[in-house]
Formats: structure tokens, sequence, C-alpha cells
């Protein structure tokens, strides 16, 4: 039987101290304690380096684990949309669509579509949107298209003879044209909090929230999400509160090279020191229990070296 599961062994109290630690902190890490018990270490990642064990743990195998976890217990991850100025999407978005309402509740023909159509590819071709091309936009709009994985049929346009009529209200959706194919990534993007937990008060008449990052990563995004992403994320109400877990030096040995660990990151906050801006957040450092780091001695564990994307793990 695979006994081995996951410890908070230490904690950093960061613009908050143990004594009057927010209730809703308190009961996120209960709550976390309770579920780094059904953690297993069942995989394995073959070290390629001369100062590292043979056997190291899979942060991808941990993270997919946790991830299904916590999502079993009702916590879910949270995204920000990034708006970025001085990019040309906006109006080029607006653009497409006043080229969509300029065909509402009005007759035309195919070739008065494919003309007008043709003129507005060229006026966004340097645009950071791009467009369907002109025979796919028509096909789109006549048999269909997609739109949060749900078909639209062809009841956008109405077809009278040779000539059509767009229904305007059906075919505009998050506030974009049917015809926007791609956005530029380089301007598009999101930060993402990988879990929020909801904490009631005892009364339930209210609530708060405490945004979770689990990092097994480099030291440069544990100072990043303490010190930036908490704060942003704080600013848009999604959370409160922040709990930043991550292994200990004991746990960090077993790992690839380049992953920090709970010392490090403490000495790195204590230099920094806190401000007025900062939120009130806990560190976690974690590690395995007896059992987990038995594991690393069995030959009978999956290799995830190479398997960037696993998807399912057998015990």
């Amino acid at each position: 039987m695979n006994k081995s599961s996951l410890l908070v062994k230490k904690k950093y109290y960061f613009k908050c101290n143990e004594e009057n630690t927010p209730d809703a902190l308190n009961e996120t890490i209960r709550l976390i304690e309770d579920a780094f018990k059904d953690v297993k270490i069942r995989c394995i990642k073959k070290s390629r380096e001369s100062s590292k064990n043979n056997n190291l743990f899979s942060p991808v195998d941990l993270n997919l684990q946790i991830k299904e976890i916590f999502k079993s217990k009702g916590l879910s991850s949270h995204r920000i949309k990034c708006v970025y100025p001085d990019t040309n999407i906006q109006i080029s978005i607006e653009k497409a669509n006043l080229f969509s309402k300029n065909f509402e509740d009005s007759e035309f023909t195919k070739t008065d579509f494919i003309e007008a159509y043709s003129k507005l590819l060229e006026e966004l071709k340097d645009s950071d949107i791009k467009l369907y091309s002109k025979n796919k936009a028509w096909s789109r709009l006549t048999k269909g298209y997609i739109s949060h994985e749900e078909e639209i049929k062809a009841e956008l346009i109405a077809k009278q003879g040779k000539k059509y009529i767009l229904n305007i209200e059906k075919s505009l959706y998050d506030d974009h044209s049917p015809f926007v194919n791609y956005i530029s990534e380089d301007f598009v993007g999101f930060r993402e909090m990988d879990f929020i937990h909801n904490v009631p008060s005892k009364d339930n008449l209210s609530s708060q929230n405490v945004g979770i990052e689990v990092q097994f990563g480099k030291y440069a995004f544990m100072v990043y999400n303490v010190c930036a992403k908490m704060k942003i994320f704080q600013k848009h109400g999604a959370i409160d509160y922040g709990i930043e877990i991550v292994p200990t030096k004991a746990m960090q040995k077993y790992m690839s090279t380049g992953v920090s660990f709970f010392e490090q990151f403490v000495w790195d906050l204590g230099e920094r020191g806190s401000f007025s801006e900062d939120i009130p957040t806990i560190i976690l450092g974690v590690e395995p229990n007896i059992e987990g780091y038995q594991m690393l001695e069995r030959d009978d564990l999956e290799d995830v070296s190479i398997k960037a994307n696993l998807i399912d793990i057998k015990y």
C-alpha cells in the first residue's frame, strides 16, 4: 500500500503573525493539510545531473494530483484578463464589429458582402487581430460558425431570393465580430491564480477569499507570486489573503537543479521586507512524509522525465 503523502513542515508569516492570523487563512491551511494526505509519490523523474540522486520527485505529477484533489474540495483557479495599452486591438475589433452592424436590417447580396469585406481586410491587414479570408467569412456566416464550442447555425442570416439580411444580435459574441479569427498573443494575456478558497464567516453573513499558489519552480516565480500577483488579485477584488506552497530544502534536494525552496524564499522576503501595499500571506514549506522519501528507492514507479503533458498515472 502506498502510504506516502505531503506534509506542511514549515510556515512563514508575511504581513501577518501567528498569534493574529485571520480565520480565513487558518481555515485554508487546515483544508490544505487535509488535502495533502491524499497526495502520493507515485512517479519519479530521472536525474541527468551527477550532483543529484538518480531518482527525483516529479513536480508534474505532484501538481496534477494537487489540482485534482483541490478541485474535489471545491477550489478552482481564477483568471484576470490583461488589458494592455498602446495597441490597435480594441479599435480594430470596433471596426470589425461596425462592419457587421453596417449590414444589419439591410438587404445585400454575396457580391455586396465580399466587396465590403475585402476593403475591411485591406484596412486591417497590419492589425494585431486577424480576420478570416473573405470566402471563409462568408462560409461561416451562411453555414454557421463555432463559438465557445457551440455551433451557431445559419439563422444568423436570412435569405430572400438572392439577397440576405444579417441578424446582428446573433452574430456578435464576446464583443467580437464573428469574422475575427485570431488576436495576437503579444497583446492579449491573463494572470491566473492557481486556486481560490472562499471561506464564509462564522455567522455566514460574509466571506473572504484566500488565493493559493503552488510553486515547485524557480525562486523568481515565488517572489513574484507573493510580492506582485497576490496584490494584483487583491486589487481586482478576487482575494483578501494569500498562501504560497513551496518545497522545503529537504525536499528540494530530491528535485531538479534550479528549483528554489522555503528557506531561500524566506531569506529573500526577509531581506526585501514588507510594504504597506503587500497583503497578508503565509508561506508553507512542504515535503513528503518518511514513506514518501522511501518511495524514491522503488523501481516500479513510472519515469515521467520526458512526459510534460502527463494525463493519467496508475498507482
